[in-house]
């Protein structure tokens, strides 16, 4: 995948029902079931948190990834970090 060759996207975005101006790109996500991970602290602690969604979560959980975009949201230390699931079949 581009996340294993080092490359990914990026986008800093908004959620609206509005036209996107021209100069903009407009990214349709799907509907998804989501787990929404919550971390307090620095940078530092979600890159681990992150990291950790992936070693320990995915491997124990019943679920796997659902191929859709992942969603960070944060402020003042306060992050979410949002990832599409699938039951595992």
């Amino acid at each position: 995948t581009e996340a294993e060759e080092g490359e990914i996207d990026y986008y800093y975005a908004v959620a609206t029902s509005n036209e996107s101006p021209p100069s903009f790109v407009k990214l349709d996500i799907p509907a998804y079931t989501w787990a929404v991970f919550e971390v307090s602290g620095a940078w530092e602690q979600v890159q681990e948190n992150w990291e950790r969604i992936y070693t320990e979560w995915f491997p124990s959980s019943v679920y796997e990834h659902a191929g859709g975009p992942e969603i960070l949201s944060s402020d003042n230390n306060e992050t979410e970090i949002w990832v599409p699931i699938l039951k595992k079949s």
